[in-house]
């Protein structure tokens, strides 16, 4: 049989797997075919109507529509007497519109089996393909009048001799890849030059995409043409405006089916010739003058054909930063962040533009959040339990501190931030108006309250209330400065802890480590006073005088004899076996971190901010550590919060009171006597719950005492940030973290032999066995220097980041690149390490990376 017969008989038997196959042709074209099929053979002398078939593999019965929709009723209906299919099975050929629905008879048929609808310009365009293009095969169906019996002569006529030259050449490959892969490289012509076949490629192009080429033009200007008709043809039609007047007179696809070759080109082109494609774009763009084109960043669409598109809208989304109109920036940012030109670049160019938008990013939903906010603060009548269930809330205020913080963190990483430079300001002032404004609201519902929050944990009743119910050994995490939002992202990265619960808890005043600290304390809960000592301002518990760590310690051990007090850093650098001894058999394990308030005195607010991220995670594997080592129960609090990345302008600055002063910060007077400045409150230890004569005096909003320091760390008063500590707990099965899940196999490549920059890519390829591979895998990915984590993932192309979480998602068989931010003071040497973030395993882990940071 002719290829034609058996690229349709294929069908025909397919459809025939349900018993029953109805094949409509309105034109009737394919009537030879099912003549050929019939033959001159009745199926028998009943049914006169019904002939047999062979189709190859089996025989069938074949009942051609001839006038009457009734007569095929009738002739089929013998073959449906039992309770299955026919068989053999039943073809019918309509060569004829069939009736509407409502009179077609032949509809229970139709539904009992499969209903073929045949065209005959697509069947017969389907069956050349395998063997020509869409240019030669333009000529054997032109005009629309090439019969059934035209195709099969064309085939015959070149039965046993040479297909499509172009299909030899691209090795079979489809119209589209051969377009596409010539579109890319030079490295056919000549052979497409020897075998004289740069006709057929130039017919294939007019017939895809609707531009004419003279069969005299040389390759490599036709192959330019392509690309600018293509390149220019996508960009006018995802233009919402008139394009350029550089543009005029370029040619452009015609008909909708055009068009959607040109769009699947210029994908295809940046998709898998991805170099190629960014010199050619650069080329066209420069020669059409584009980018000094009068082009609005407004009127662009949703594909960034030519580079300057991204810097365009990068410009635009800045503009909508600096007038407030954060909500639209976001949607840019979002739409944008992964284009072509900010995916595929080279490292060097990939991460300032991706800094970029993510600097835009931080920037909108800091502002988004703070208008939220703004409309949601309670009014001058309620409680301050009201401002802490705000506060507090799964979606309350304290999302605007970890958007700051987000974006603080973030602006010393970027290389040039000038391009939001304003924007960055304007932001930032924004929060400052708003943390004043709920700072003073809550000092005075607290003066109200009588300095009081009902219904609120008290910091004193933390150990009483959380850890000393806690059964088993418990780790008492005690970290310095963790302020409230910063205890949600720590119960983020815990995804594998059990009997998780995260509550607010108000801290004792004045919000100074001295106080807070003992606060958390066995016996403060019962008897808890703030007194002067030896000069000092020191913390009163069950009568013992508590100034200072080695207090503090001294005190707990005599009132839980059993009690382990390590550092984090101990906890994270230990051996395993070590820290199995330290634990072992202690009912009280107590973790003490620093490092918070510790970098921000330091005055390096970059410095600082990037390394606070880094405790965060420090904190959440130390709890795995410990879980390893047979610890199964964990608390996580404060001493105090923070106020952190304020102005440092005088105007921030207040007069101290004077008086007998006893200590003096820059958030918080404690003494005798004195004045009571402008936008300060006065309250005596007395009405605070605290024996003795001692006062304390707070301002209002953000402003400071006249104490020296920075400005940008402080605590010590009575705002939000610094009054309302978090308070986690959570259990996590004791023993070894399981290795892995499911087999998956993470691999670490493209590490920098040396890391010179803040800001460094690394690649990230995930494999799991085919059968079970998951849709996308989890991953942590960490930078740590001694144990401890000084960097995370900030950016990521080819996978997804969720920010809140700080988890990574990779598709197996997919390669992410992962960009790495490093904080914190210059190490000798880091490792690159991938955890689970459900077990804390390790996954995967790079050799000591050095280091040399250009300053």
């Amino acid at each position: 049989m002719n290829p034609f017969h058996t690229h349709l008989a294929e069908q025909v038997r397919a459809a025939l797997r349900r018993g029953v196959a109805v094949v409509v042709d309105p034109a009737g074209a394919f009537r030879p075919f099912f003549d050929d099929l019939a033959g001159a053979c009745a199926w028998s002398d009943e049914h006169p109507d019904v002939f047999e078939v062979d189709l190859g593999d089996g025989r069938a019965r074949l009942v051609t529509f001839e006038g009457s929709w009734f007569a095929v009723r009738d002739a089929v209906e013998p073959f449906f007497a039992g309770d299955g299919p026919p068989d053999p099975p039943l073809l019918v050929y309509v060569p004829a519109e069939l009736p509407e629905p409502a009179r077609d008879v032949l509809m229970e048929l139709q539904k009992a089996g499969r209903r073929l609808d045949w065209d005959f310009p697509r069947q017969a365009r389907d069956c050349l393909r395998r063997r020509y293009t869409d240019g030669v095969i333009d000529e054997v169906l032109e005009g629309g009048r090439a019969t059934y019996d035209d195709v099969v002569a064309f085939l015959a006529q070149r039965d046993g001799g040479e297909a499509s030259r172009l299909k030899v050449i691209f090795g079979d490959a489809a119209d589209s890849e051969i377009l596409v892969r010539w579109l890319a490289d030079e490295a056919r012509d000549a052979e497409i030059a020897e075998k004289g076949a740069a006709a057929e490629l130039y017919r294939l192009v007019a017939s895809k995409v609707g531009l004419h080429l003279d069969d005299g033009l040389p390759l490599a200007q036709a192959r330019g043409r392509l690309a600018r008709y293509v390149l220019l043809g996508e960009f006018r039609m995802d233009l919402r405006a008139p394009p350029p007047a550089s543009m005029s007179g370029q040619p452009a696809p015609e008909t909708e089916a055009q068009r959607e070759q040109v769009r699947e080109l210029a994908r295809r082109f940046r998709r898998d010739h991805a170099p190629a494609y960014a010199a050619r774009a650069r080329q066209v763009e420069q020669e059409f003058h584009l980018a000094r084109a009068k082009v609005r960043a407004e009127d662009l669409g949703r594909i960034d054909t030519f580079e300057f598109e991204e810097r365009l809208l990068l410009s635009w989304c800045a503009e909508l930063l600096e007038r407030g109109r954060f909500g639209e920036a976001l949607e840019v940012v979002e739409d944008r962040e992964r284009s072509f030109w900010v995916e595929w670049t080279d490292e060097a160019t990939r991460v300032p533009r991706k800094e970029q938008w993510e600097v835009a990013r931080r920037v909108a939903v800091l502002g988004l959040r703070i208008g939220a906010v703004k409309g949601s603060l309670p009014p001058t009548s309620a409680g301050p339990e009201t401002w802490v269930a705000g506060y507090a809330a799964e979606d309350g205020w304290h999302r605007v501190d970890a958007a700051q913080r987000a974006l603080e963190t973030w602006r010393g990483r970027v290389g040039d931030e000038s391009l939001f430079e304003k924007a960055i300001s304007v932001v930032l002032r924004d929060a400052e108006r708003l943390l004043h404004d709920m700072a003073r609201g809550f000092t005075a519902a607290l003066a109200r309250a009588g300095w009081s929050v009902p219904g609120v944990l008290h910091q004193a009743r933390v150990h009483p209330d959380v850890v000393a119910t806690r059964g088993g050994p418990v780790a008492y995490f005690l970290v310095d400065a963790l302020r409230y939002e910063m205890g949600v992202e720590l119960a983020r990265q815990l995804p594998g802890a059990l009997d998780l619960h995260l509550l607010p808890a108000v801290a004792a005043l004045p919000t100074i480590t001295p106080v807070g600290m003992a606060a958390l304390l066995p016996g403060a809960s019962a008897n808890l006073s703030v007194v002067a000592h030896k000069g000092k301002v020191a913390a009163l518990v069950d009568g013992v005088p508590l100034s200072g760590v080695t207090e503090r310690t001294r005190y707990l051990q005599a009132r839980v004899p059993d009690v382990v007090d390590l550092t984090l850093s101990r906890v994270l650098q230990d051996k395993a076996s070590e820290l199995r001894r330290r634990v072992a058999g202690r009912s009280l394990v107590v973790v003490r971190s620093t490092e918070i308030d510790y970098l921000g005195e330091t005055g390096d607010d970059h410095l600082a901010r990037r390394a606070m991220e880094g405790v965060i995670g420090d904190l959440a594997r130390a709890a795995r550590r410990l879980s390893a080592a047979g610890v199964e129960h964990f608390v996580v609090t404060a001493d105090h919060g923070h106020l952190f990345g304020l102005r440092k302008g005088d105007d921030m600055k207040t007069d101290a009171p004077g008086g007998d002063t006893v200590e003096l910060h820059r958030r918080v007077w404690i003494g005798r006597g004195g004045a009571t400045p402008p936008g300060t409150v006065r309250v005596s230890a007395g009405e605070l719950g605290y024996a003795g004569d001692l006062e304390l005096v707070f301002p209002a909003g953000l402003g400071v005492f006249k104490a020296g320091g920075d400005l940008s760390f402080h605590h010590g008063s009575t705002s939000l940030q610094e009054l309302v500590i978090p308070v986690l707990s959570f259990r996590i099965p004791a023993g070894e973290p399981a290795p892995g899940t499911g087999g998956i196999e993470v691999v670490l490549a493209g590490l920098p032999e040396r890391i010179t920059n803040r800001v460094f890519v690394v690649e990230v390829e995930v494999k799991a066995p085919p059968l079970f591979a998951p849709e996308a895998v989890e991953l942590r990915v960490v930078v740590l220097s001694e144990q401890q984590q000084v960097g995370a993932a900030g950016m990521v192309s080819g996978g997804e980041l969720d920010r809140e979480r700080g988890v990574l998602r990779v598709r197996p068989g997919a390669k992410a690149h992962v960009g790495l931010t490093l904080g914190g003071e210059d190490a000798a040497s880091v490792k690159v390490v991938v955890l689970d973030p459900a077990s804390g395993a390790v996954l995967a882990s790079s050799p000591a990376l050095p280091t040399s940071l250009l300053r």
